[in-house]
Formats: C-alpha cells, sequence, structure tokens
C-alpha cells in the first residue's frame, strides 16, 4: 500500500501513458485519472505534448525529476511539478503542488521504490509452494530476486537522474552568471567599432572585429546553455498559437540569407501548400529552424546549394532542410541529438560550438508533440526533418509546388505564391 505522504497525485502507468492504478488523488480528477485512461488527459491540452515528453523521458532514461506541467481542473489551470521513475512493469508518476528540491523529490520516489518493493515481496511470501515441489521453492526465490533487483536498478537511475539534473542546474547559473559580462564586452566593441574606427589603424580595428565575433560566439554558447538547463529541467515553456509555417519558415530564411551569401550558398525553398496553418510556439520554433539552417550554411561548400522543403501528410507537417555538406557517419547518427554531441567528431570538420544546438532543437519539437531525425551519407551532405502534429481540420489551400524563395536569384525572394 501506498504510504508516503507528500505527493498530491501518484498514479502507475504503462510505457505508452495509459493509467494503470492510481496511488493518490487529492486533487479529485477522478473523471479524468482513472485506470485505463491517458495520463496526459489531466493536462491543459496546450501542454499535452509536454507531458508526453516528460512520460517518454522515463520511459527512456529510467526517471524524471521536477518537470513542471500545466493541470486542468474545473475552473482553472495550475501548474503542477511531476517526477516519475521506470519499473519493469511501467513507469510510476507522482506530481505535487509546489516545486520541491531535487534531493526531496529524490527522497519521495526512493520511499515510493522501497514501499512498491516491500509490497511485492509481501505477496511473493503469501504464494505457498507446493509440498516437496524444489522448482515451487526456486521459482519463489528468483521472483524475490528479480525484485530486489529491480530495486536497485530503480535506485541507480533516480541516483543518475539526480546527478544529470543537478549538473544542468550548475549549468544554468554558470550561464546566467556569464551572460552579463559577455553581452556588455560585446556591446562596448560594438559601440569602440561604429564610434571610434575611423581615429584607429586598420589592425586595431580587425583586433575589435576579433573581440566582438569571440564575444558573440561566447554570447550564443551561454544562451544555449541557458536553454538547455531550462528544457532539461522540465521547465520549457510551449504557448502555442496557429501559425502560417510556410511564412514563418521563409522568415528565418530571409534573415539567413546574409549568412548564405558569404559563402556564395545558394538558398531554396519548396512548399506543397502556400499556407500551413500549424499550433505551434513560433518564437521557439523558429528557434528550431534557425538552428537547422545554420547548421548546414556552416557545413555546406561554398557556392553549395541548401535545400528547404516543407510537405503535409498523416496529419504531420514537416519541414526538411538538406546540405551538401560532408555528411555525418553512421556512428554519429544515433547520438547527434545529444547534448555536447558536435558534428564532425572524428573526421576533422567541426566548426565550433558545443554540441547543444540539435539537443534543444530535439527538446522544442518533441514538446511540440513532434520528431526530428536526421539522414546522411558521409560525403554527400545531410537531410535533418522536424515533424509537427495538424489538426484534421487545419487551414491548408490547394496544393501550389513553385519554388518561391532562392537566396541566390533575388527575384525569386519575393515569396509570391
Amino acid at each position: 500500500m501506498y504510504r508516503y505522504k507528500s505527493p498530491e497525485i501518484a498514479a502507475c502507468c504503462g510505457p505508452d501513458g495509459i493509467v494503470t492504478e492510481v496511488l493518490r488523488d487529492r486533487f479529485r480528477l477522478e473523471g479524468r485519472l482513472l485506470p485505463g485512461q491517458p495520463l496526459t488527459g489531466i493536462a491543459d491540452a496546450t501542454c499535452r505534448p509536454k507531458m508526453m515528453s516528460f512520460i517518454r523521458k522515463i520511459v527512456d532514461s529510467g526517471a524524471a525529476l521536477d518537470w513542471e506541467l500545466d493541470v486542468a481542473f474545473e475552473h482553472e489551470v495550475l501548474p503542477v511539478f511531476f517526477s516519475g521513475y521506470r519499473t519493469i512493469c511501467g513507469i510510476v508518476v507522482i506530481g505535487s503542488a509546489k516545486s520541491r528540491s531535487i534531493k526531496e523529490l529524490h527522497g519521495d520516489l526512493l520511499r515510493i521504490a522501497e514501499n512498491e518493493h516491500g509490497s511485492r515481496s509481501d505477496r511473493q511470501k503469501q504464494l505457498k509452494p507446493a509440498p516437496c515441489e524444489s522448482i515451487a521453492d526456486q521459482l519463489a526465490r528468483l521472483g524475490g530476486e528479480l525484485l530486489a533487483a529491480q530495486q536497485e536498478v530503480v535506485k541507480k537511475n533516480l541516483d543518475l537522474e539526480k546527478q544529470k539534473v543537478e549538473t544542468f542546474q550548475t549549468l544554468g547559473m554558470v550561464a546566467h552568471s556569464l551572460r552579463n559580462p559577455a553581452s556588455g564586452i560585446l556591446t562596448a566593441t560594438e559601440y569602440l567599432i561604429e564610434e571610434a574606427a575611423e581615429g584607429l589603424g586598420q589592425k586595431h580595428v580587425a583586433m575589435l572585429q576579433s573581440i566582438a565575433r569571440s564575444s558573440l560566439f561566447i554570447l550564443q554558447m551561454v544562451e544555449e546553455a541557458l536553454d538547455l538547463s531550462i528544457i532539461e529541467g522540465g521547465k520549457l515553456k510551449v504557448r502555442l498559437q496557429s501559425t502560417d509555417l510556410v511564412a514563418l519558415v521563409k522568415q528565418s530564411l530571409i534573415l539567413n540569407e546574409r549568412q548564405a551569401e558569404s559563402k556564395k550558398i545558394r538558398l531554396d525553398m519548396f512548399s506543397e501548400r502556400p499556407v500551413i496553418i500549424v499550433d505551434l510556439d513560433p518564437v521557439k520554433f523558429t528557434q528550431v529552424i534557425d538552428n537547422l539552417v545554420t547548421n548546414a550554411i556552416k557545413f555546406s561548400r561554398n557556392e553549395g546549394r541548401i535545400e528547404v522543403r516543407i510537405s503535409v501528410a498523416a496529419n504531420n507537417a514537416a519541414v526538411s532542410v538538406r546540405d551538401e555538406g560532408p555528411g555525418i557517419s553512421a556512428s554519429q547518427v544515433d547520438t547527434i541529438f545529444e547534448a555536447f554531441r558536435r558534428t564532425g567528431e572524428g573526421n576533422g570538420s567541426i566548426k565550433g560550438g558545443v554540441g547543444l544546438g540539435l539537443a534543444i532543437s530535439r527538446r522544442i519539437a518533441e514538446g511540440h508533440g513532434g520528431t526530428i531525425n536526421v539522414k546522411s551519407e558521409v560525403g554527400k551532405g545531410s537531410t535533418f526533418t522536424v515533424k509537427l502534429p495538424i489538426a484534421a481540420d487545419a487551414s491548408i489551400k490547394p496544393m501550389d509546388r513553385s519554388r518561391f524563395f532562392d537566396g541566390k536569384t533575388k527575384a525569386a525572394a519575393t515569396g509570391q505564391i
């Protein structure tokens, strides 16, 4: 029996997020928190993709701590802080009205696991093996050993997740401390270049420009570290609104056109529809597209070509970015979306950065209920594809396969569709 008093919600679920047993429901969500119902049913509609990301995190990593998720109550939507761990049979999830320290949550989940292990051990002891059957005795012993092994796995998963969350919290604090100084250096250097360049020699101006570039690079890394610390801590907030995906992608390409022109790279954009309305967070999803496009420019050869294609199929909208870069080896494809993994490691084609952009992009895509993947061939380039769900009644205008953005041909950049 579940005995620990802290969480307001506690439930067992299958790996698909379907509730199998309600251990506690102090929020009185009886109508939605029921065996056989999806756990996502208690979340506000805009937060359900993030709830699924939370469930996938537990299934994939073994544990998740202190994720802030919006729960729909009878008359209002309020944040609830969820944690959970994986078991042999599925996952155990708890939810609390207040955010608590990682140490406290770690203790909560360990106590739940111990109670669950004790209850199962008691049930094992109640099983009466047939007289004189050594096989039954062996099965009982093996069952006890299995439960003990599961308890040890749960403890190790929780310990690892606790260490990971604490690491990202430290990373976030360090990044936050560095952001203002880096921004100040960049601002001061740009001011000197603009206001005092005429009185300086060419060598000194070049040095100031080098300082500005380095400051900008540091500031970008700091911002990525802050983003990742928020995302990995379960604090990502996705504010969905109906958005024209085609217009959003086009705007991203226009903003990245100058960077492409510096390498004489041609940007082409194709769309199956002139307008595709998707529920997304325009700020955060623009961050994903910008990351994919800037990576493509960074790794593409001079005078190369980048193709961005938008398509719709099976209630999903997809944005693909294909480059003509060095490609990614098969050994890297499986890990490229992990934090601190850099494209090009091992083949001499690393282009700077610390390997956070794709990890952030993946988390943002998953926070929208979507996915991101890559197909690549060494020597021929890579294609990154991000998919988002769209409603069955989404606004989609008739087919139009015309190319409407070309970073090299200025006349096509007007976007007439």
